[in-house]
């Protein structure tokens, strides 16, 4: 999500994740109302990146950490591997996979971030960028338009600003 400063860009992501609680109104994530009871299925939908990848990588390893949300929701040890290996590739960041996360460039940690919520397999991916770090990361998706990338019906849709998802090529 691009904006200038002070345009909302955080308060938007923290409401669409539940981080913060609206004081009017009404928000729906598909067919969920935004209830606590709706919560934790709220989040699994709406994948989240930090603006500062420091904030959300933690772990001793870049695989680590990419397979820390999906050990979380209970996918088996056997096939993690594969989760962290497909996220990793969405974004380039294969050959980074034994690194740690505190050792990586900039644009390397932005990369390891997005991969982190892609392995949860979100409906959506939220995340804010400044324009230059967005477009590295959005020449590797497979299919992409400046605006907005859509895989398959089962994977995320990311986009910037306001537009329509892009039909799979």
């Amino acid at each position: 999500m691009l904006g200038p400063n002070g345009s909302g860009k955080t308060t938007f992501v923290l409401h669409l994740n539940g981080l913060l609680s609206l004081q009017s109104g009404t928000i729906r994530i598909g067919d969920l109302d935004m209830t606590d009871a709706n919560l934790p299925e709220i989040r699994r939908r709406v994948g989240a990146v930090f603006q500062d990848a420091d904030d959300q990588l933690f772990m001793q390893s870049v695989r680590d950490d990419v397979s820390f949300g999906p050990a979380n929701l209970g996918v088996p040890r056997g096939d993690l591997d594969g989760v962290v290996e497909r996220a990793l590739d969405q974004v380039g960041a294969m050959p980074l996979i034994d690194r740690t996360p505190h050792h990586l460039s900039g644009g390397e940690k932005r990369r390891v971030a997005i991969a982190t919520v892609l392995a949860m397999e979100p409906h959506a991916l939220v995340r804010r960028a400044h324009q230059a770090s967005t477009r590295s990361v959005v020449a590797n998706w497979p299919s992409c338009s400046p605006a907005c990338l859509r895989r398959s019906s089962s994977s995320p849709t990311t986009c910037r600003s306001r537009c329509r998802p892009v039909r799979d090529r």
